[in-house]
């Protein structure tokens, strides 16, 4: 039995911490262990090969109470589902964070089209294919509590059904998305896939609306090069933000750090009056180099130096993070450069959805 010397609390606050293969141990030490480590055991799922959702699916039909256990449900890789779902819908009343990253469609179809779950506060859909609008917009509009949504879809798709979602603080979506979202409380936005020729300053007067002017983070990947106009449109509409990240979408999307650029960049930045923290993705910005047989080829630009970074920062005084892939400058009393590995910067981390690895072990 549990020792009497540790309330159930306790119990729960150490397997809290303790990883799946030794939750499998303890939920077999005993019946009153079994009760409180399964808790925690299938409070996460990660399904990441087809056995592992055959599997799921067996032991949640053959144990529908574990199914009310599940508060975070993660989909990767390319997954099919049975013709009969064995699942009750009904027993994921639990689930908050849903988080669909697959190639296939079926998983987020019917995810999609049967779902209500009335705590899901987290969702996210990656995939390569194309994602049904009035599926999607009908999903969204039955869960209005959700506050963080991801949306990533291979292929182009266009949304005419308002979407109501009064709580959402977070998201990461196309600009299709983004123009047919109704709420006040945006905090965080990564805008993905945006032509900046198109419908770019939409999008920025979008954002300042639906997040009543208080949006703090704003991160833009666009298909056309980064001319340093870009901050200013952001400074121009969206003064107040506190962390700005510009990426490119690829080789192509690219602003050359010349002695010009260096100079309009400075002056864009100092009309963002709040800005922190400022990044560039690896091909946001580039620097040309003469190799001997192309002398016009441009290469990423993988080093900011000191005194580029103190230049834009006296233009705006509130910069504590300037980010390049690769190079990490920070400010505490001053600069130096923290990082020259290629992890994200404080600005990039908030901008990356939860994702949950490792592998499922079902009692």
């Amino acid at each position: 039995m549990v020792s009497p010397q540790l309330p159930p609390e306790m119990h729960g606050e150490i397997l809290s911490h303790t990883g799946r293969h030794d939750l499998t141990v303890y939920c077999r030490a005993s019946k009153a262990f079994y009760e409180l480590s399964v808790v925690v055991l299938y409070a996460r799922i990660v399904v990441e090969t087809q056995a592992q959702i055959d599997h799921l699916l067996q032991v949640l039909d053959q144990q529908p109470r574990l199914a009310t256990l599940l508060r975070s449900l993660t989909f990767h890789a390319f997954l099919g589902l049975p013709l009969s779902f064995p699942v009750d819908v009904n027993n994921l009343f639990r689930l908050t964070e849903l988080n669909i990253s697959c190639l296939g469609m079926q998983v987020l179809d019917w995810a999609m089209e049967n779902a209500t779950l009335p705590c899901l506060k987290v969702f996210c859909a990656r995939t390569m294919g194309r994602i049904h609008p009035d599926t999607l917009a009908g999903f969204l509009n039955r869960h209005p509590h959700i506050t963080t949504l991801t949306v990533e879809s291979g292929l182009p798709f266009t949304l005419n059904t308002i979407l109501m979602l009064p709580a959402l603080e977070d998201i990461t979506a196309p600009p299709e998305v983004i123009a047919s979202l109704s709420c006040r409380t945006l905090r965080f936005a990564t805008v993905i896939w945006l032509d900046r020729d198109k419908d770019f300053v939409e999008i920025l007067t979008r954002l300042a609306l639906l997040s009543s002017a208080r949006l703090l983070a704003l991160s833009l990947t666009v298909h056309a090069p980064w001319p340093p106009d870009v901050i200013l449109a952001v400074a121009g509409v969206l003064p107040y933000i506190e962390s700005l990240a510009l990426k490119s979408s690829g080789t192509e999307a690219f602003l050359r750090v010349d002695p010009i650029n260096r100079v309009k960049i400075g002056e864009a930045v100092a009309q963002l009056t709040s800005l922190t923290h400022l990044e560039f993705s690896e091909y946001a910005l580039v620097s040309r180099f003469y190799d001997g047989y192309n002398p016009t080829r441009w290469r990423p630009g993988w080093r900011l130096g000191q005194t580029l970074v103190e230049h834009w920062s006296s233009k705006c005084p509130t910069l504590t993070c300037i980010g390049l892939y690769g190079e990490i400058w920070e400010h505490e009393g001053t600069w130096t450069i923290t990082s020259t590995r290629n992890r994200p910067t404080a600005v990039e981390i908030k901008f990356i959805p939860l994702t949950i690895t490792g592998e499922v072990e079902l009692i």
